[in-house]
């Protein structure tokens, strides 16, 4: 009698285990192999790694994100370096913004076509969009006018703008300021009379006519230039590549089993039992039908 035992090879399933955890890591190569958390502790047990399955998620070009901000034109640069690997740029997206700054000026003939604008450490270059004048509420500027009044001494009056002013008040016109003010073709919104005098004595015209010169002085107020400029601050977002090889990006499911006999083990040892037994118990039968042949070719004998 021949006795053929096959046994297959027993694997423990997934669902066997206990515990699964899955992983994602980077590799330049598909067929790396995790080794991280081969250990673990969960819910206060120990647990090791017995088997691991893989999958590769995605190919990653090396490429490094930038962001750039507070720029003062459209560039950035077109070589980088990180962690020693050299970096050209891929392709970048501008965003824009507005600042703006206004200066005052004395005279339209001072401002200029650009400035510097600072913000938050920064220095842009405004261009002028804008410039109009005013009346500065707090600067004023002195001035000097000469007049000449009409009439010799013996006048009581002088009839300045069709108004009879009393020659008594000349050069002062105390009470008449406004009025000698247009007379003299200025603003009294503008210009403030301090102070009045005859500049030499009484002359006499071409005509006959006898007259007298005068000089006023007073203040006005400054007119000032208000001159707005505007720059643009960019942001931008750079994508640079390397020429270095490509990476995978991969997952990691890794099945634990409690620390100890292994799972797979425990299912080996327990098929080897099971094959000894059944081999001895092949053995047991095999003998006892081959003592039963003997005690049968010995009966034959007998009856012989």
């Amino acid at each position: 009698m021949i006795l053929s035992l096959n046994v297959a090879p027993v694997y423990a399933k997934a669902g066997a285990f206990p515990l699964e955890k899955t992983y994602t890591f980077t590799s330049e190569s598909k067929d790396s192999k995790y080794v991280k958390n081969q250990e673990i502790t969960e819910g206060g047990k120990k647990y090791k790694a017995a088997k691991t399955e893989y999958k590769v998620l995605e190919e990653i070009k090396p490429e490094v994100i930038k962001d750039y901000t507070n720029l003062s034109k459209q560039e950035v640069p077109q070589e980088i370096n990180d962690e020693g690997q050299t970096y050209k740029l891929k392709e970048v997206n501008y965003e824009s913004s507005e600042i703006s700054e206004t200066k005052s000026f004395s005279s339209k003939e001072n401002i200029p076509e650009t400035i510097s604008i600072s913000r938050d450490g920064n220095t842009y270059e405004g261009q002028l969009i804008d410039a109009h004048n005013s009346l500065s509420t707090t600067q004023s500027e002195s001035f000097s006018i000469p007049a000449t009044f009409y009439g010799d001494a013996n006048v009581d009056t002088y009839e300045i703008n069709g108004k009879e002013i009393p020659a008594t008040n000349a050069p002062e016109f105390s009470g008449y300021k406004n009025e000698i003010l247009t007379y003299l073709g200025l603003d009294p919104s503008v210009y403030t009379l301090l102070s009045g005098r005859w500049d030499g004595g009484y002359q006499t015209a071409a005509d006959g006519e006898t007259y007298r010169n005068a000089i006023f002085t007073g203040t006005k107020t400054a007119t000032i230039y208000n001159a707005t400029y505007k720059a643009n601050v960019y942001t931008a977002k750079a994508v640079y590549v390397s020429d270095a090889p490509n990476m995978y990006k991969i997952s990691a499911t890794v099945f634990y089993e409690p620390t100890g006999w292994s799972l797979l083990t425990k299912i080996l040892i327990g098929v080897g039992l099971a094959i000894v037994a059944m081999t001895i118990a092949a053995i047991i039968i095999f003998l006892k039908r081959k003592k039963e042949d003997a005690e049968n070719d010995s009966e034959d004998d007998y009856e012989r």
